[in-house]
């Protein structure tokens, strides 16, 4: 596994506890999972502010080949994770647990993105909120 989208969020609403707090979370969920002895990486960006420069989801994220939980292949290239090519379908976009998560058409449903491609701007959180303990618009990140 080295793709995942998260089963639950940490409890706070949309506070990830920046970057940071992201990674360490999504870091525990991995752990949780089996997929500990990899580096995890929340697939977020934050804008340039306060003098720091800004960083891009997509320059977080590693080389690829990206794995789900089942094994299935999404893509093997961080261009190929941005195009058409991504194997991003409801079967294969899963939690770290292997659970499908809602989307398009589902109830409920509530999603976020980066715009295409992904770069910097306002905060942005790549993701599906599931269930009704995300029904209160809480960003899950997906975590690649």
């Amino acid at each position: 596994m080295t793709f995942f989208i998260t089963s639950a969020g940490p409890g706070n609403g949309a506070d990830l506890g920046g970057l940071e707090g992201a990674d360490r979370f999504c870091q525990g969920l991995a752990q949780t999972a089996g997929g500990g002895d990899l580096t995890w990486h929340a697939y977020l960006s934050v804008p340039a502010m306060d003098g720091k420069a800004a960083i891009n989801a997509r320059d977080r994220i590693g080389k690829g080949p990206w794995h789900n939980v089942a094994g299935t292949l999404i893509a093997r290239t961080v261009g190929e994770l941005h195009n058409s090519a991504a194997n991003l379908t409801k079967e294969t976009i899963l939690t770290e647990k292997g659970a499908k998560v809602n989307g398009r058409g589902d109830t409920p449903t509530c999603t976020t993105s980066s715009p295409a491609p992904p770069r910097t701007g306002p905060p942005i959180r790549r993701g599906v909120t599931r269930r009704a303990t995300h029904g209160r618009a809480t960003a899950k990140a997906a975590h690649v």
